[in-house]
Protein backbone atom coordinates (compact mmCIF):
# COMPACT_ATOMS: atom_id res chain seq x y z
CA UNK A 1 0.00 0.00 0.00
CA UNK A 2 1.28 3.63 -0.74
CA UNK A 3 -0.33 6.54 0.71
CA UNK A 4 0.41 9.81 -0.09
CA UNK A 5 -0.41 13.22 1.77
CA UNK A 6 -1.06 16.69 1.81
CA UNK A 7 -2.26 19.20 4.39
CA UNK A 8 -3.23 17.62 7.75
CA UNK A 9 -4.87 14.27 7.31
CA UNK A 10 -4.05 11.29 9.37
CA UNK A 11 -3.74 7.38 8.55
CA UNK A 12 -3.51 4.45 10.76
CA UNK A 13 -3.37 0.73 10.35
CA UNK A 14 -3.98 -1.97 12.29
CA UNK A 15 -1.83 -5.07 12.54
CA UNK A 16 -2.66 -8.06 14.79
CA UNK A 17 -4.39 -6.10 17.67
CA UNK A 18 -2.09 -3.32 17.53
CA UNK A 19 -2.90 0.42 16.08
CA UNK A 20 0.33 2.32 14.63
CA UNK A 21 -0.21 6.14 12.85
CA UNK A 22 1.03 6.42 9.29
CA UNK A 23 2.25 9.82 9.37
CA UNK A 24 3.59 11.07 12.75
CA UNK A 25 4.90 14.60 11.76
CA UNK A 26 2.39 17.63 12.18
CA UNK A 27 1.86 19.62 8.80
CA UNK A 28 3.40 22.49 10.14
CA UNK A 29 7.47 23.09 10.07
CA UNK A 30 8.13 23.96 13.34
CA UNK A 31 9.73 26.70 13.87
CA UNK A 32 6.59 28.29 11.90
CA UNK A 33 4.01 25.86 14.34
CA UNK A 34 6.11 27.71 17.34
CA UNK A 35 5.67 31.29 15.61
CA UNK A 36 1.76 30.41 15.03
CA UNK A 37 0.96 29.30 18.44
CA UNK A 38 2.93 31.55 20.16
CA UNK A 39 0.65 34.33 18.19
CA UNK A 40 -1.67 32.80 19.37
CA UNK A 41 -0.74 32.54 23.03
CA UNK A 42 0.06 36.50 22.75
CA UNK A 43 -3.82 36.79 21.23
CA UNK A 44 -6.29 34.99 23.23
CA UNK A 45 -8.91 37.70 22.21
CA UNK A 46 -8.47 37.51 18.65
CA UNK A 47 -11.26 37.65 15.83
CA UNK A 48 -11.48 34.99 13.44
CA UNK A 49 -10.92 37.59 10.95
CA UNK A 50 -7.68 38.44 13.22
CA UNK A 51 -6.65 34.82 13.47
CA UNK A 52 -7.19 34.22 9.01
CA UNK A 53 -5.10 37.28 8.64
CA UNK A 54 -2.17 36.22 11.66
CA UNK A 55 -2.31 33.17 9.55
CA UNK A 56 -1.63 34.74 6.22
CA UNK A 57 0.49 36.84 7.60
CA UNK A 58 2.83 34.02 9.84
CA UNK A 59 1.99 30.95 7.39
CA UNK A 60 1.47 32.23 4.10
CA UNK A 61 4.66 31.06 2.47
CA UNK A 62 5.28 26.91 1.33
CA UNK A 63 8.23 26.77 3.71
CA UNK A 64 6.03 26.93 6.73
CA UNK A 65 4.45 23.87 5.34
CA UNK A 66 5.78 20.13 5.85
CA UNK A 67 2.87 19.00 3.70
CA UNK A 68 0.70 21.74 2.58
CA UNK A 69 -2.80 22.05 1.88
CA UNK A 70 -3.99 21.01 -1.34
CA UNK A 71 -4.09 24.38 -4.04
CA UNK A 72 -2.79 27.17 -1.43
CA UNK A 73 0.38 26.92 -2.82
CA UNK A 74 2.18 26.37 -6.78
CA UNK A 75 4.50 23.75 -5.08
CA UNK A 76 2.56 21.29 -3.37
CA UNK A 77 4.75 19.37 -0.13
CA UNK A 78 3.74 15.73 0.57
CA UNK A 79 4.63 13.05 2.58
CA UNK A 80 4.49 8.95 1.64
CA UNK A 81 4.54 6.02 3.20
CA UNK A 82 4.46 2.51 1.37
CA UNK A 83 3.50 -0.59 4.17
CA UNK A 84 2.06 -4.16 3.81
CA UNK A 85 0.71 -6.91 6.25
CA UNK A 86 -2.47 -4.87 7.63
CA UNK A 87 -5.53 -5.76 8.29
CA UNK A 88 -7.18 -2.28 8.66
CA UNK A 89 -6.82 1.38 6.71
CA UNK A 90 -8.25 4.13 8.21
CA UNK A 91 -7.90 7.59 6.85
CA UNK A 92 -9.12 10.75 8.32
CA UNK A 93 -9.07 14.81 7.96
CA UNK A 94 -7.74 16.46 10.96
CA UNK A 95 -11.76 17.12 11.96
CA UNK A 96 -11.71 13.97 12.99
CA UNK A 97 -9.12 13.80 15.72
CA UNK A 98 -8.14 10.66 15.72
CA UNK A 99 -5.48 9.10 17.95
CA UNK A 100 -4.32 5.53 17.76
CA UNK A 101 -6.43 4.80 20.64
CA UNK A 102 -9.62 6.62 19.34
CA UNK A 103 -9.02 4.36 16.06
CA UNK A 104 -9.34 1.22 17.88
CA UNK A 105 -12.90 2.52 18.75
CA UNK A 106 -13.42 4.58 15.76
CA UNK A 107 -16.89 4.44 15.38
CA UNK A 108 -17.93 4.91 19.07
CA UNK A 109 -15.21 8.06 19.38
CA UNK A 110 -16.78 9.65 15.94
CA UNK A 111 -20.27 9.33 17.66
CA UNK A 112 -19.00 11.24 20.25
CA UNK A 113 -17.34 13.63 19.01
CA UNK A 114 -19.27 16.65 18.90
CA UNK A 115 -20.02 16.05 22.13
CA UNK A 116 -16.25 15.93 22.59
CA UNK A 117 -15.65 19.38 21.12
CA UNK A 118 -18.17 21.28 23.08
CA UNK A 119 -16.13 20.03 26.51
CA UNK A 120 -12.83 21.15 25.14
CA UNK A 121 -13.82 24.47 23.05
CA UNK A 122 -9.92 25.57 23.98
CA UNK A 123 -9.06 23.07 21.61
CA UNK A 124 -11.34 24.04 18.87
CA UNK A 125 -9.59 24.79 15.60
CA UNK A 126 -9.08 28.66 15.11
CA UNK A 127 -12.62 28.81 17.59
CA UNK A 128 -14.67 26.97 15.34
CA UNK A 129 -17.40 25.42 16.84
CA UNK A 130 -17.06 22.12 14.87
CA UNK A 131 -14.18 21.18 12.06
CA UNK A 132 -15.52 18.97 9.46
CA UNK A 133 -14.06 15.84 8.96
CA UNK A 134 -13.88 12.37 6.57
CA UNK A 135 -13.03 8.80 7.74
CA UNK A 136 -12.94 6.36 5.46
CA UNK A 137 -12.41 2.30 7.16
CA UNK A 138 -11.11 -0.24 4.67
CA UNK A 139 -11.04 -3.68 5.75
CA UNK A 140 -8.52 -6.05 4.45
Amino acid sequence: MHLLRAGDCQGFILRGDYWEQVFTGPMLVPFYMARYQEWRADNPAATKSELDEAEETLLGTPDAWATSPVGRFLRLSTESADFDDFDELILATDGARLTKERAAEVEKWLSGLRAWEKENSDTRAARKVHDDFTVIRVLV
